[in-house]
């Protein structure tokens, strides 16, 4: 290297530093605030988006500089696990579903109500729905009561529960005359059965009110609901029509033939 080349060397490592000072160019030094910003803030921040995503469900809002109203993560905590709210909208279906299982579980095997679960959803959804806790009645709630008090019983008293929690009621959630017109009203109507319908509620309960008295426990595979002239052979029949050849068995939950007097 030359005289003039190692000159111009030394010239140019003096020049660096000085330019580096010049522009505010430093060596890279890690500042510990900037850990904890870049870290435990963007934690927080990760669970307080969290927290107002959830919260936006309950109303909350979030402005652009991240504060938020009502919709702050505690609120969203407890909005996102608000599930009784969240099904209070559809309470009817989810009656029905937890009526239905608890009448496959408890009753079918020695007492069964219906044909299958989609026949007790059918006739759950055109009952009565009535309101958890109210007094017995004919109803999808009263039902669902009695459906679940099976769960413990055993013997004639699982029985009997049973049978209150079947469509018919049988004198606890309703006489079996109140729900066999509840059925019948929905099943049997002047559009599915022009000949075998009744014009209105009070038409069929009277016609029912004079049926002969009858000890025959409501079954779906006993024989002798299936036939005779008493409310629960209708009441059989009415609860077919709500699923099939409305017409056929609309015409015996009237009484003709099959359910009419010997």
């Amino acid at each position: 290297m030359s005289v003039i080349q190692r000159g111009a060397l030394a010239w140019t490592l003096l020049l660096v530093p000085a330019c580096a000072q010049v522009l505010g160019i430093e060596d890279a030094v890690e500042d510990p605030t900037l850990g904890n910003a870049s870290g435990g803030a963007a934690g927080q921040g990760g669970s307080g988006q969290s927290g107002n995503a959830q919260g936006s469900k309950s109303g909350g809002g979030q402005g652009s500089d991240g504060s938020g109203g009502s919709g702050d993560a505690a609120s969203g905590g407890s909005a996102g696990n608000s599930d009784d709210a969240g099904t209070a909208g559809v309470a009817g279906a989810s009656v029905c579903e937890e009526y239905c299982s608890d009448m496959e579980a408890y009753c079918e095997a020695d007492y069964p109500q219906y044909k299958d679960r989609e026949q007790c959803l059918k006739v759950c959804g055109v009952l009565p729905p009535g309101e958890l806790g109210d007094a017995d009645g004919d109803s999808a709630a009263c039902r669902l009561k009695y459906a679940g008090k099976a769960r413990y019983a055993a013997g004639t008293e699982l029985a009997a529960y049973c049978r209150q929690a079947g469509p018919g009621g049988d004198g606890r959630c309703g006489s079996n005359c109140e729900g066999y017109c509840s059925i019948m009203m929905t099943a049997c109507t002047e559009a599915s059965s022009p000949l075998y319908h009744y014009k209105d509620l009070s038409e069929c309960l009277d016609v029912c009110a004079g049926l002969p008295p009858s000890d025959i426990s409501y079954d779906v595979r006993d024989p002798l609901v299936f036939d005779g002239n008493h409310v629960q052979c209708r009441l059989f029949h009415a609860t077919s029509a709500l699923m099939a050849d409305a017409d056929e068995h609309c015409e015996h939950a009237m009484g003709v033939t099959l359910c009419e007097a010997d």
